[in-house]
């Protein structure tokens, strides 16, 4: 996976998108020293739901709104 500033949201988000697309993206949401505070996982719904368990935090079948 790609690793992007969150600025590149904004000023290379074709880019982001792309490298979403083929093999997932990483936006990191830096401090004004540079430190990683945050990180966050972009990835294709059809990845996610593969990734996915298959069950809920309950232990119950997880089921997916249609509109998902």
């Amino acid at each position: 996976m790609k690793k992007f500033n969150s600025s590149a949201l904004t000023h290379k988000r074709a880019d982001v998108i792309r490298a979403a697309e083929e093999h997932g993206a990483v936006i990191q949401l830096k401090r004004t020293n540079g430190e990683v505070s945050k990180e966050f996982v972009l990835i294709t719904k059809e990845e996610f739901i593969e990734l996915d368990t298959g069950f809920d935090a309950n232990c119950e079948p997880r089921v997916y709104p249609e509109d998902f």
